[in-house]
């Protein structure tokens, strides 16, 4: 587990990207992380997506340099 990442609770689906997306920080700077994988139509992820697109969110961060832009694109 990644230890420098604390994501934030406010999941929100962004209308122009049509995904869900949450915010984090790493480091200190602000990152979204969007996913696009998860059912648009659905009224909030469920527990079991949050804690799954956490996770791919750590997998990509300890592959990844972060983002100069701040967004983390999961599929």
């Amino acid at each position: 587990m990644n230890q420098g990442v604390l994501f934030n609770d406010d999941w929100h689906y962004h209308t122009v990207h049509q995904c869900w997306c949450f915010s984090g920080q790493l480091a200190g700077d602000l990152i979204m992380i969007a996913c696009r994988s998860l059912d648009e139509q659905a009224c909030s992820p469920s527990s079991e997506q949050v804690l799954d697109a956490e996770y791919a969110a750590e997998q990509w961060l300890q592959d990844n340099d972060p983002p100069a832009q701040g967004m983390v694109w999961l599929q």
